[in-house]
């Protein structure tokens, strides 16, 4: 089952509200930290090489909708997609999800 960070944290902030994202991190480590990487990732990679959102979707065939969820960390992100913006940025899924730089 697929939980999102939104519900966790509204959650969290509901059950404990002093202590909000702290309780999620406590709960979730470092895979909070990872789905948050991919979008930071994804804008850092898509303005380096000054693409809009409508230009990178043009060009790798990925919604405009889609790509700007995952660079807001919305939603999550399926392998296979993330192999295909690997390949377009030249760079690993590794990368990508934050477990190495460059």
């Amino acid at each position: 089952m697929k939980i999102s960070f939104f519900f966790l944290l509204n959650y969290f902030n509901y059950t404990d509200p002093d202590r909000g994202l702290s309780s999620i991190l406590s709960h979730f480590g470092d895979n909070i930290f990872i789905m948050c990487l991919i979008g930071e990732r994804l804008r850092d990679l898509r303005e380096e090489k000054c693409l809009s959102l409508y230009e990178l979707a043009k060009r790798t065939g990925i919604s405009k909708s889609a790509l700007q969820r995952w660079e807001n960390d919305l939603c999550d992100i399926k392998a296979s997609y993330l192999k295909t913006l690997a390949i377009f940025f030249d760079v690993s899924v590794d990368y990508l999800l934050g477990l190495k730089d460059y």
